[in-house]
């Protein structure tokens, strides 16, 4: 009687640490060397572009079909966009999160602040709202969740793909901002791992990063019009009624995300190896 063999999940959880690991390293083997010349936030721009998107796009082409449904390559749903953007106001929870993280391990004082000019603006906004959202979710969310899914949960694959995307942001800073950015970046990644199963393409969790970095620049680039305490203004804690009202949308996102993941469509199944030379598997 023939056993189906079928083709293995790609990327496996230990070929994604792997790739994860090479971009992690391309990263920094092209970033590091023109940072004096072009600064940190083009050098780190074009270094991601190589890393993620030249990673990730070779990966892709051998993710088995449909290639498109796996790495959630299909249009977002009006009503996952509006999903995506109530979930939005998470970030004031990623906030305070690092604001405990940072009581427990004191850290340095960063460097000067960037200038606020309108060049530096428009370089920040392309590389933190266009170009990072977008080659990190494909990356992680589209690329490697898809693959360790079909070796795993799909809840345990979202945790996973989080853990590798937490390394790779973590590792790029110091001791003490690495642990806040793992746990910020473990946390999100999850939630955003679930945004892309739940709605069935990657551009929801694109979507959540795109506004959610505009809404950080434009607050933090524009503090005094905004005083958030311990978001955008001094203070070791943000109030409790900024945390009250940002839960309101939350927790309706959450609660229309936990439908969308119960009605949602599994990943396809994977392709059948052909036998070799007629034999029998």
């Amino acid at each position: 009687m023939n056993q189906e063999r079928r083709h293995p999940p790609i990327p496996s959880p230990l070929l994604a640490f792997g790739v994860t690991s090479a971009a992690l390293l391309t990263l920094m083997v092209v970033a590091i060397p023109l940072f004096e010349a072009l600064g940190g936030t083009t050098a780190v721009a074009l270094g991601t572009v190589v890393a993620l998107g030249g990673v990730g796009t070779l990966l892709a082409r051998v993710v088995p079909d449909p290639a498109e449904l796996r790495l959630g390559l299909r249009p977002l749903e009006l009503r996952w966009l509006g999903i995506a953007l109530l979930l939005v106001p998470i970030i004031l929870f990623s906030s305070e999160l690092d604001n405990w993280i940072a009581e427990w391990l004191p850290r340095a004082e960063r460097g000067e602040a960037p200038d606020g000019s309108a060049l530096a603006l428009l370089e920040a906004a392309i590389v933190s709202v266009l170009l990072l959202p977008i080659l990190e979710e494909f990356f992680f969310r589209g690329v490697l969740l898809q693959g360790v899914a079909g070796a795993m949960r799909p809840i345990a694959a979202c945790v996973f793909v989080a853990a590798l995307w937490a390394l790779f942001r973590g590792l790029l800073l110091d001791s003490t901002y690495a642990v806040s950015m793992g746990a910020v970046s473990l946390l999100e990644g999850t939630l955003l791992g679930v945004l892309r199963f739940a709605s069935g393409s990657v551009f929801a969790p694109i979507a959540f990063r795109v506004v959610a970095s505009a809404l950080a620049l434009l607050v933090f680039s524009y503090q005094e019009a905004f005083p958030i305490p311990g978001f955008t203004s001094d203070g070791a804690h943000t109030p409790i009624e900024w945390l009250l009202l940002a839960a309101l949308p939350v927790a309706l996102g959450l609660f229309l995300l936990r439908r969308g993941w119960q009605e949602r469509e599994p990943l396809p199944e994977l392709p059948l190896l052909e036998e070799e030379d007629g034999e029998a598997w």
